[in-house]
């Protein structure tokens, strides 16, 4: 079995100083999940972190993946810094059951501490770095350098923003990354939730839409002083004039003001680009006191004209954005005594990864009877059902991440689970159902 170092791999500046002799053991799980649009949505896997005093070990495990193939060997890939986008490979992995489609890559951290591993992204790709197959997230911890007793100073500083409580009898709890240093007889525990982190959302065509492969995302990032909003918008016309960023004024309002023109990138791509920073508080553009103010906002991406080509709802900042991932499934099946379609079957999904922001719908069926246009039909909240979409290939898929809109017009999966699904045929003048189910 292989066992590399990561602190060969990464570069003597990621390493910090070893855990104190006296610190406990600490040990993270993360999951790992097919991120929207994977090529196998039944793999799964899970990252490893064990840390204590000079023995730090990563493992990353991927099961359900194939033994052979295009895409095998798997390899790991690790963001270069958190929220940078980047990544580089920490190597290949070995394949431990060809049965189970299992892969395991071990790593040596030396004297690495986990706290530089933060927030960071870590995916396992296919050979030669190809297709994202399984990713997550490596969350802050608290490992903070707790000075209990009656010297600790009152108030750990947590670099992601948080400050550690102290004095008297209190705990110093140093949130995000931080060294809190109780006060008192307090115990320094870096937690690992502050008040920095990074949040993003993939943004939708309206529908119908002006342009039918526009594309986008908004990104905060909350990093101790500095404060950003980056959005980025591909695909869009070149010969419509200006586009701006038309922010809500609250959430609910329905009043939107410009917070920016948007300048052009690259014209080839239809690329542009928004990016605002400051030091000590958020952007004045966006009119708010801190990131987190503008979470449930809509925010849209309108010509001079007022034509809206994107649009999205802003998230919080989260230190761990990955800890909001989901991947829901449900059943389809025949309605009680139907004679369409006896023998058909198939899901809904309803799949969100939270680091990309990324929302995606997905009806797939089995055995549906050749020639009939079957279609998709939601419930939507008043009783009436409302088609949203024809089956091609016997399934119909939404991914915001490409721009996709959601059924309905929704802003996001929850507004649409526990909605009563159909899939009907083009019998007329009433048309039957073949398959019903709720959407997870």
């Amino acid at each position: 079995m292989k066992l590399r170092s990561l602190a060969s791999l990464l570069g003597a500046g990621l390493l910090l100083a070893p855990l104190a002799s006296a610190s406990p053991p600490t040990r993270i799980k993360v999951a790992l999940s097919p991120p929207a649009g994977a090529l196998d949505l039944d793999a799964e896997g899970q990252i490893r972190l064990f840390a204590r005093e000079a023995e730090q070990r990563l493992r990353v495990r991927a099961s359900r993946l194939d033994a052979s193939g295009l895409f095998a060997p798997y390899e790991v890939w690790l963001e270069d810094g958190a929220g940078a986008g980047s990544f580089l490979s920490l190597g290949t992995m070995d394949l431990l059951s060809e049965g189970a489609g299992r892969w395991q890559l071990k790593l040596q951290l030396d004297s690495a501490s986990p706290l530089s591993l933060a927030n960071r992204l870590l995916q396992v790709r296919g050979a030669g770095g190809t297709a994202v197959f399984l990713e997550g997230e490596i969350p802050s911890i608290g490992l903070g350098n707790g000075n209990g007793g009656g010297n600790g100073n009152g108030g750990g500083n947590g670099n992601g923003g948080g400050n550690g409580n102290g004095g008297g009898n209190g705990n110093g709890n140093g949130n995000g990354r931080g060294n809190g240093n109780g006060g008192g007889n307090g115990n320094g525990n870096g937690n690992g939730a502050g008040a920095g982190g990074q949040a993003q959302v993939a943004l939708q065509r309206p529908d119908p839409a002006p342009d039918a492969d526009a594309l986008g995302s908004v990104r905060l990032k909350n990093r101790g002083a500095k404060q950003e909003f980056d959005l980025d918008a591909r695909n869009l016309p070149t010969d419509v004039g200006a586009f701006s960023a038309l922010l809500e004024s609250g959430v609910g309002t329905g009043l939107f003001a410009s917070v920016g023109e948007l300048s052009l990138e690259n014209a080839a791509q239809g690329r542009f680009g928004l990016e605002l920073k400051s030091k000590g508080a958020p952007p004045a553009p966006l009119g708010v006191a801190d990131l987190a103010d503008l979470a449930g906002r809509r925010l849209q991406v309108a010509d001079a004209l007022g034509t809206v080509y994107l649009r999205g709802v802003l998230p919080a900042p989260a230190s761990s954005p990955g800890l909001g991932n989901f991947n829901r499934k449900s059943a389809l099946s025949p309605p009680a005594g139907s004679t369409v379609a006896p023998m058909a079957s198939g899901f809904l999904r309803a799949r969100f990864n939270a680091p990309q922001g990324a929302s995606t719908f997905e009806v797939r069926t089995r055995q549906l009877p050749s020639g009939p246009t079957f279609s998709v039909w939601i419930d939507d909240g008043t009783g009436l059902f409302v088609q949203v979409g024809n089956l091609s290939k016997g399934s119909l898929k939404r991914d915001t991440k490409k721009g996709d809109s959601l059924p309905l017009g929704a802003d996001s999966l929850g507004q649409l689970a526990g909605r009563a699904l159909q899939v009907r045929d083009d019998a007329s003048p009433t048309p039957n159902t073949a398959l019903e189910g709720i959407v997870p």
